[in-house]
């Protein structure tokens, strides 16, 4: 039997690339937005979603 890879949801890719972004840019959300290609509000309301604080990457 064929052993099946964990599979990494969009959610959590999306998780990792905004925590990664927080600390390229040293938590800066406008920043960080600008690196994602999305707006301040969205990041702040994918922050919330996936309980990421800004200080703590």
């Amino acid at each position: 039997a064929m052993l099946e890879a964990p599979v990494c949801t969009f959610e959590d890719a999306e998780r990792q690339a905004i925590r990664n972004a927080l600390a390229a840019e040293s938590g800066n959300l406008s920043k960080v937005a600008h690196r994602l290609g999305i707006s301040r509000p969205t990041l702040y309301r994918k922050l919330e979603q996936y309980g990421i604080r800004r200080g703590f990457v």
